[in-house]
């Protein structure tokens, strides 16, 4: 006979994931953590088109050249505001449909500000690329902060 958890256990360890703040989401993901209040000023901007371009290319340079330490400033139009099994994103266009997509993901610390974002707006994010997880297909970036409503 197989036994369940004590259904209090659960309810715990799902409130706990709930909240996660921003730096126990950027350990678990690998990222460096940083205050939204006050980011680092050293980033590389980039366009979301450009990040597709990088990783239809060659996921590996990609990765060198946008992973790691490096804070990207991100730039772009907000396709949707969504949840997934990652967590919660702000998507933004990177060109015609089907030619990849660039997903921002953001604790829920900040979920207020991006709960304010419109389909179309421009928006600007700063966020860190997850080594290992970015494909052609997809491009997820996390711990994000939003600069411009």
């Amino acid at each position: 006979m197989r036994r369940h958890p004590p259904a209090l256990l659960v309810l715990s360890t799902v409130l706990t994931l709930a909240t996660l703040a921003c730096g126990d989401v950027a350990r678990m993901t690998g990222t460096p953590e940083f205050d939204c209040a006050n980011p680092p000023k050293e980033r590389v901007t980039v366009a979301p088109n450009e990040l597709v371009a990088a990783f239809g290319g060659n996921v590996l340079q990609a990765e060198t050249a946008y992973g790691g330490q490096k804070l990207l400033q991100v730039t772009g139009e907000a396709t949707r505001v969504s949840r997934d099994d990652g967590g919660a994103f702000i998507g933004l266009r990177s060109g015609p449909i089907g030619k990849g997509k660039v997903q921002a993901y953001f604790p829920d610390a900040n979920a207020a500000a991006f709960a304010k974002v419109e389909e179309g707006q421009q928006v600007t994010v700063l966020a860190y690329l997850q080594t290992g997880q970015a494909t052609d297909k997809r491009i997820p970036l996390q711990s994000a902060c939003l600069v411009n409503p």
